[in-house]
């Protein structure tokens, strides 16, 4: 295997990318990363300044202001803000949950997320780790479309809202799933995985006999 191996997840929502991001990271040695989480630390700092996200000349305003950086832990590369990390709570509570994806499809939110993203790659790096583990959408396509690896995982929309209703999440995956169909594609070359048909330790399985042959 290389000595340094960056592992691209994108998929559905619920499909299982979070989770299988970090058990790889666990089983390697590698940083994972949840891209998901910097689009809902922009929500809430964006929402908290009073910015609409009908306003795009405001959020472009309110981007330029943004201190975002990173923490370390655990394996977990972690947002934050002016220095300070977001705690899981705020990042997943309603008021973020309900407004996350109207920020999320603006173009110049995505674009100022791009190098912060790719920058995620150098952080793993300069803290040791033997790898990315990074997941969210548009990650194989746009953010890291020359990663060693590349999945996409996906699962019938009724086994997704299953487990979306599990962690008591309040928005839908059908909703989401109309909303994010822009960004959320499979592209040639990258690995499909059923995740409604595979469970967790399959998926690693296939994952890890893809990285073997690095």
């Amino acid at each position: 295997m290389k000595a340094f191996v960056i592992v691209a997840i994108d998929g559905a929502a619920a499909s299982g990318k979070t989770t299988t991001a970090r058990v790889l990271a666990a089983k390697y040695g590698f940083m994972s990363v949840s891209t998901g989480e910097h689009y809902r630390a922009v929500t809430y700092k964006l929402l908290h300044m009073g910015v609409s996200p009908d306003d795009k000349r405001a959020v472009e305003r309110a981007l330029k202001c943004m201190e975002m950086g990173s923490k370390v832990v655990g394996s977990r590369g972690v947002v934050t803000l002016a220095g300070n990390r977001i705690s899981d709570d705020i990042l997943r509570s309603k008021e973020v949950n309900g407004r996350v994806m109207e920020f999320a499809h603006i173009a110049c939110v995505r674009k100022f997320l791009f190098s912060y993203q790719r920058s995620q790659a150098s952080i793993a790096r300069e803290h040791g780790f033997f790898g990315l583990a990074i997941e969210g959408r548009d990650i194989t396509s746009v953010v890291f479309p020359d990663a060693d690896l590349r999945f996409f995982l996906y699962a019938d929309v009724n086994e997704r809202e299953r487990r979306h209703n599990q962690r008591k999440e309040i928005d839908s995956i059908a909703l989401r799933d109309s909303v994010d169909a822009p960004i959320t594609l499979w592209q040639s070359g990258v690995i499909r995985i059923d995740t409604g048909f595979h469970d967790l330790q399959s998926v690693i399985d296939i994952i890890s006999a893809r990285m073997e042959e690095l």
